[in-house]
């Protein structure tokens, strides 16, 4: 074969070895980032990556509506040990959250966990007989085996929040981050009576993980219509999901 007829032969060889990757790029599944709205909302979150499929797929999602419950008597409430205080509030395209030392921390049924993150939500996420409050605040934790347990308050309108006052003051840019001034803890977040609602759930955002297990209390803290009004603000669409179907699970509330 001649020299010229050679490297034409190898030139096409490696042309087709590098159209190999570009093609599979091409076929390959579009991962994209999921949102509240639109065709990256809620009701394609199963489809827009392979790793939310449980969005679609799972049975045990959360939230849930919590009016059709089963009074237990003794049902155990977590208790809860917040002595540190809140340190970082990060404000995202999708939702506002809080951050602080691993030493705040909550017990339920001889388990230890350590809240990771507190994230807010407006309208609530869970509803009662079909009525959702203003707002709802998350509080995940996870213990030393990665389960997940999550305390949900919410929030209703009335008075005014010196708590929700000092952390709005404190909401910097989509993307960014801010320290919390003076100390803040996450108690003051809480309402007073914090019996409430259990049932086994998900996370309520992609990847949707479940085997969570969820504690939303019944008793709501307040915040005034400026204060819901400024949060909606930061935020052009509902952050919360829909709910969920119970399918065959059951919500347990504390008698």
């Amino acid at each position: 074969m001649m020299a010229g007829s050679r490297r034409l032969m190898t030139l096409g060889i490696l042309g087709m070895m590098a159209a190999v990757p570009a093609l599979a790029e091409e076929n390959a599944p579009q991962v994209r980032e999921w949102s509240w709205s639109g065709d990256t909302g809620p009701e394609h979150w199963s489809t827009i990556n392979p790793n939310y499929e449980t969005c679609g797929t799972g049975s045990n999602q959360s939230p849930v509506d919590l009016g059709d419950s089963l009074k237990v008597a003794g049902l155990a409430a977590p208790e809860i040990s917040y002595d540190q205080p809140l340190l970082v509030v990060r404000r995202e395209s999708t939702g506002l959250m809080i951050e602080g030392p691993a030493d705040n921390t909550v017990t339920l049924h001889g388990h230890i966990y350590t809240l990771a993150r507190i994230e807010f939500h407006a309208p609530a996420q869970h509803s009662v007989e079909g009525e959702r409050a203003a707002m709802e605040i998350d509080f995940i934790h996870t213990d030393e085996t990665e389960q997940t347990l999550v305390m949900a308050v919410l929030v209703r309108e009335g008075e005014a929040s010196q708590a929700l006052d000092r952390i709005w003051s404190r909401v910097p840019d989509v993307d960014r981050s801010m320290t919390l001034n003076g100390e803040m803890l996450p108690s003051r977040l809480l309402p007073r009576e914090r019996n409430g609602w259990s049932y086994n759930g998900s996370l309520t955002t992609p990847p949707c993980s479940e085997g969570v297990r969820w504690w939303v209390m019944k008793s709501p803290i307040h915040a005034s219509r400026a204060q819901i009004e400024r949060y909606r603000q930061w935020f052009d669409v509902d952050t919360a999901r829909p709910t969920q179907p119970l399918n065959a699970r059951y919500v347990l509330e504390q008698q």
